[in-house]
């Protein structure tokens, strides 16, 4: 509570408004962790006056958000359930304006220790210390991208998308809206890299790659799963909306072709796709493995298709 107070003065005293809401936000969650209901309340109207002040519309949609929750833990149910409605309203709009959610926090705790380290110094006028200190901050940048970026497709990992599909996933469950997850991978990749090669082999990944991203929006969540297999998660997705998009996806990727050794490659997909529309309270894991049983049937039945785990 303390360090948030603290972000809070700071982001206030050099202007950063977006950041300062984002403060005020946490500060009010933590009132209702503790029960605090009428601080809390004030804190997040706080909060939410200010991201409307500055158009932010994903802080106002987290702010709805912990209101909802605040007034449905204070046993106030037609405020939350107004809330949560402005949520879902902020939260579509916010899909083409809203930045990595994920680096808000960090670019805070950036703020403080860059503001710390300048006057350092400033102070000393030390030449091979600023130096120092710029090549600490791109090392910590490499690692941050490392940690969570396939090296080759510039995906996220499998580790980072499970844990952002982890945390989606909860939330659609929390508030009973539909998602779905797709799995798939490229026909006959390990043909592709015995004929032609690593390297082909890799060509065709990062084509796979590019051609996934022109199709989904902003808000799905693409990942490399593991060799030639890609995930997606789809927020706000029925099982029929997902199947539209994946058909898309595939026609897209099947019209791309690489060459290599004087020939042209066609690349096709095939594809399994699951939806939580029947159980909305199905677990990440068990997603996962029906998409992955769809994905299976998809080969089985001849490859360069798409089957809904539901219909098998």
């Amino acid at each position: 509570m303390n360090f948030l107070h603290l972000s809070a003065d700071v982001a206030q005293r050099i202007g950063k408004r977006l950041e300062l809401a984002s403060a005020r936000r946490k500060i009010g969650s933590i009132h209702v962790r503790s029960n605090d209901f009428s601080s809390a309340i004030q804190s997040l109207h706080a909060a939410l006056e200010i991201a409307s002040e500055i158009n932010a519309r994903q802080e106002q949609a987290e702010c709805h958000r912990a209101l909802a929750e605040a007034h449905k833990a204070a046993g106030e149910y037609h405020h939350a359930l107004d809330h949560f409605e402005k949520y879902v309203e902020h939260h579509r709009a916010a899909f083409d304006e809203e930045s990595d959610r994920r680096l808000k926090t960090i670019e805070i705790i950036h703020e403080v220790e860059n503001a710390r380290k300048d006057a350092e110094i400033y102070q000393l006028r030390n030449v091979a210390l600023q130096q120092e200190i710029e090549e600490r901050k791109k090392a910590q940048a490499a690692l941050e991208r490392l940690a969570t970026q396939d090296a080759l497709t510039g995906l996220a990992n499998r580790r980072h998308f499970l844990e952002l599909a982890a945390r989606t996933i909860e939330q659609a469950r929390r508030y009973q809206r539909p998602l779905s997850i797709v799995m798939m991978d490229v026909d006959h990749f390990k043909q592709i890299n015995d004929t032609f090669g690593h390297n082909t082999g890799d060509q065709v990944l990062v084509s796979v790659a590019q051609c996934m991203l022109t199709v989904l929006r902003k808000v799905d969540i693409l990942g490399r799963y593991g060799g030639d297999e890609f995930v997606i998660l789809l927020p706000e997705t029925t099982q029929e909306g997902a199947r539209r998009l994946t058909e898309r996806l595939r026609q897209v990727v099947s019209q791309q072709s690489i060459i290599a050794g004087g020939v042209s490659l066609p690349i096709s997909l095939s594809i399994g796709l699951t939806s939580n529309i029947q159980q909305p309270d199905l677990a990440l894991d068990e997603l996962l493995q029906r998409a992955d049983r769809a994905l299976y049937y998809s080969k089985q039945a001849g490859r360069d298709r798409v089957t809904a785990y539901e219909d098998r």
